[in-house]
């Protein structure tokens, strides 16, 4: 996926997910605003008490990795289903 001129690929944002500590599924949330592609990240945490530090840490991650701001949201526990393929964690809205 292009985003704002960044090419994204599903490899990049699993080895950012797998290397913070506290995420147990997550999901990559890809839109589309005025003809160009967005994404946004939907983090099952392993316990509810680090969910905002979570945030914090992955948000500062990707923007190190990947140049982009891409806001995340926190599901609550056993929200998101379990996958083992990372196409299977992209979802187009």
């Amino acid at each position: 996926v292009i985003v704002r001129g960044v090419n994204v690929y599903p490899s990049a944002i699993e080895h950012i997910m797998r290397t913070v500590d506290g995420v147990a599924e997550y999901q990559v949330i890809t839109t589309t605003r005025d003809e160009m592609a967005e994404l946004s990240l939907r983090v099952e945490p392993t316990s509810e008490e680090i969910g905002r530090a979570l945030t914090n840490e992955i948000e500062t991650a990707v923007r190190g990795s990947l140049g982009l701001r891409v806001p995340v949201e926190i599901a609550p526990a056993d929200s998101l289903p379990r996958f083992e393929l990372k196409a299977k964690r992209w979802i187009k809205e």
